[in-house]
């Protein structure tokens, strides 16, 4: 009994120390998304109409919500 408690102890330790050593999501403010957003589409107009297009579909997100997402769908399509 006293062995699983102790293996326990020794997985449960593994856990945190697992988890406090993931790196962290970098918070990114919006004109760093903007600038990214610029440095893929390459065109001020195409970026322009790409979060317009997604604030169409989400109007009470964010800036910084619809600059995300734009960002991840482009990403998305250039891997497939």
């Amino acid at each position: 009994m006293e062995q699983l408690l102790v293996l326990a102890v020794v997985i449960g330790g593994c856990i945190a120390i697992w988890i406090a050593s993931r790196p962290k999501r970098k918070s990114r403010d919006v004109a760093a998304l903007r600038r990214e957003l610029a440095h893929l589409t390459h065109d001020e107009d195409a970026a322009r109409r790409l979060v317009e297009s997604e604030q169409k579909r989400l109007p009470d997100a964010t800036e910084r919500e619809l600059l995300e997402r734009v960002i991840r769908r482009l990403r998305y399509e250039r891997r497939r």
